[in-house]
């Protein structure tokens, strides 16, 4: 069973009728912020208090926390209804630049906080992270990587994820926002797919615009004894 939760204030319960949201969708994906969209009726008693950038929803299945994040779009159509739309915390990482410099560092744990602590530093307490599990391996030596300008979230993704692979999770515990950087996603979904059973749209497509029929192959460009007109080498 699912449960949504605005600022800690119970806002979509399916056990209880005035507390209903229409098409309530959560999207995740790995390394990313994953989002979370729905619609409110205006009759909604929780249907006043949503507020763009301001507004935390978290999302349970059960238990277990499966989004959190923020308010970023709110739209009402001629019903009076609000189409919303949340970004997941890993966002807050946008929000912070990391101005120009370079850092040598021995291991991935390393640089993390090194990229977290700028982020922090210009961020409210409730967009901040606590640096919690690291499992992917080091570098076999010193390495370096320069920051531009870039933003906190494009850091981590160009002088980590993409150098050394693995996953960015964020975990909630003891009441505080932990990022974790994992070797292995735990997200493994065993469900089999099959076709009829519970596939439910399957689409293929194949891009024929950068296919040729002929190449031909040029030489460099050079110039003629007399230094004129260039002319093109075959």
């Amino acid at each position: 069973m699912y449960k949504v939760y605005l600022n800690d204030t119970l806002m979509h319960d399916p056990r209880i009728e005035e507390l209903a949201l229409i098409d309530p969708v959560v999207e995740l994906e790995e390394n990313k912020a994953g989002s979370f969209s729905f619609t409110m009726p205006p009759n909604h008693p929780r249907y006043d208090e949503i507020e763009r950038r301001k507004s935390i929803l978290s999302v349970y299945q059960d238990d277990e926390l499966i989004f959190c994040g923020a308010c970023i779009e709110v739209e009402v159509d001629f019903f009076k209804q609000k189409s919303v739309y949340c970004e997941g915390e890993l966002s807050y990482l946008n929000d912070s630049i990391i101005r120009p410099a370079k850092y040598n560092f021995t291991s991935v744990r390393e640089l993390l906080e090194i990229y977290i602590e700028k982020h922090n530093a210009q961020m409210d307490e409730d967009k901040q992270f606590e640096v919690g599990i690291v499992t992917v391996a080091d570098p076999p030596s010193t390495r370096m990587c320069y920051s531009n300008m870039n933003s906190a979230m494009e850091c981590l993704k160009e002088d980590l994820v993409d150098d050394f692979g693995g996953f960015m999770r964020v975990r909630h515990e003891g009441g505080k926002r932990y990022i974790d950087y994992l070797a292995n996603s735990l997200n493994t979904n065993s469900q089999v797919i099959r076709l009829g059973v519970n596939l439910l749209n399957f689409k293929s497509n194949i891009d024929s615009s950068e296919l040729a029929t002929a190449i031909i192959p040029l030489g460099a460009i050079i110039q003629s004894e007399e230094g004129e007109q260039p002319v093109q080498g075959l």
